[in-house]
């Protein structure tokens, strides 16, 4: 007698897939693709699926179900039921990363939401983000299909990565620039703490209108004088910029550029550096400091300048609104020395003692960090304008290389860095 092989597991699920004589459930796209499926297996899966087949809605007793996301995507939402695989990004596969994939990921992320398959979620996000740092230059593509499908978790990722990597976008992305709808656009210049300096987001908007000259053109000029008053600060922008490039672009007012130079003067009398991007200005909590981590986890300094060696260097910070804890004082390569808004001293999270005032919401705080040799490097405060008192002396000794101005806010508050200058 002839024993026919027994089909494998796989084979069987492979099965399901396909032959629609074993099925008892069609699931139908939104572009009408029909697929088979298993009511049992699937609403074992998926908890909205569950509900659809089993529950009280109309489609429970139906054998053909409709679902609002396209064929493909069902049939990998399917395929991932059955297998918990996800053919979209199997180990080995060879992708170009174009906008037809990107948005195909997001999508399948989106149905995997919508019908509870929360770790088919987190897998697809999870790829989108890898593909997203592995090619900073198609952030603009990224940020653009997470808009269209809805997703903010990885638009925010994409506006994180263009902050990050403006100065290049900027240069070599044009014709990606000129495809960002005006949305988009508003997305990236509205950013209160934007890393990127003040003139690379002005150049970004002048690409954006760079178009033939047609009625689209026209609009987006428009939209783009509406937006450039709210949205950039032409007070970040340095005088020779402003002067040669941005006033003769036609994109500003001669009165904005007057109000830019009258705020560039003040801080020039202050005999402080002008601080480029909106981020070195104004500070933000909770639980941020200065400083942050990129995708590639290197430590990218808000300021934006070197950090400090040698010399030394005063500057001034506006406390906003203050929490409970505010920490004010400097990063080292391997060591943090703060004041408190309670006046405590940390290194690290060593208590060190008390100076005789704290800060809070308005007040003024100066620091100096002195690098000098002969006293091993010390750091001093004042509190609007109060005596000079030392809050740490020998910090060489402990931490011997370089130093960057920091804010730790880790309840809500908001600190305005006015700027920064060296004294010797």
């Amino acid at each position: 007698m002839q024993v026919n092989p027994e089909i494998s597991l796989e084979g069987a699920l492979e099965r399901l897939l396909t032959d629609s004589r074993i099925a008892d459930v069609e699931l139908e796209g939104s572009d009408g693709v029909r697929l088979p499926g298993c009511r049992g297996l699937l609403a074992a899966r998926s908890p909205v699926l569950e509900r659809m087949l089993w529950g009280h809605f109309t489609e429970s007793n139906d054998s053909l179900v409709k679902i609002g996301y396209p064929g493909e995507i069902l049939k990998k939402i399917i395929r991932y039921c059955y297998t918990n695989q996800i053919d979209l990004f199997e180990e080995g596969e060879i992708k170009t990363v174009q906008k037809e994939y990107i948005r195909e990921l997001l999508t399948l992320a989106d149905a995997a939401n919508y019908l509870g398959l929360s770790e088919l979620r987190k897998k697809t996000i999870e790829k989108v983000k890898e593909l997203l740092h592995q090619d900073p230059g198609a952030s603009f593509c990224y940020l653009e299909e997470a808009k269209c499908v809805g997703c903010d978790e990885v638009l925010q990722e994409a506006l994180k990565n263009i902050e990050i990597h403006m100065e290049i976008l900027v240069r070599e992305s044009g014709d990606s620039v000129r495809q960002l709808s005006a949305s988009s656009v508003l997305d990236i210049l509205q950013s209160e703490y934007s890393m990127c300096k003040e003139r690379l987001l002005f150049q970004l908007l002048e690409l954006w209108i760079a178009t033939p000259e047609d009625e689209e053109n026209v609009d987006r000029h428009k939209i783009a004088r509406e937006q450039l008053s709210k949205h950039i600060r032409l007070d970040l922008i340095p005088a020779s910029i402003l002067e040669r490039h941005v006033f003769p672009s036609g994109l500003v007012e001669a009165e904005a550029v007057f109000e830019a130079y009258k705020e560039q003067a003040k801080i020039a009398e202050m005999n402080m550096d002008l601080l480029q991007s909106r981020s070195a200005r104004r500070w933000k909590g909770s639980k941020s400091v200065i400083f942050q981590h990129d995708p590639d986890n290197e430590t990218v300094d808000f300021l934006q300048s070197t950090r400090l060696t040698s010399g030394c260097h005063q500057w001034i910070i506006e406390v906003e609104s203050c929490s409970e804890n505010m920490f004010l004082g400097v990063e080292g390569d391997t060591h943090d020395f703060w004041m408190g808004c309670n006046g405590v001293r940390w290194r690290d999270k060593t208590h060190h003692g008390t100076v005789k005032f704290c800060f809070g919401r308005k007040s003024i705080v100066t620091m100096t960090l002195d690098l000098a040799q002969t006293d091993g490097g010390s750091l001093f405060v004042s509190v609007n304008g109060s005596k000079t008192e030392t809050l740490f002396s020998q910090m060489l000794s402990v931490d011997n290389t370089s130093f960057v101005p920091a804010a730790c806010i880790k309840k809500p508050g908001s600190v305005r860095f006015v700027g920064i200058r060296r004294l010797n």
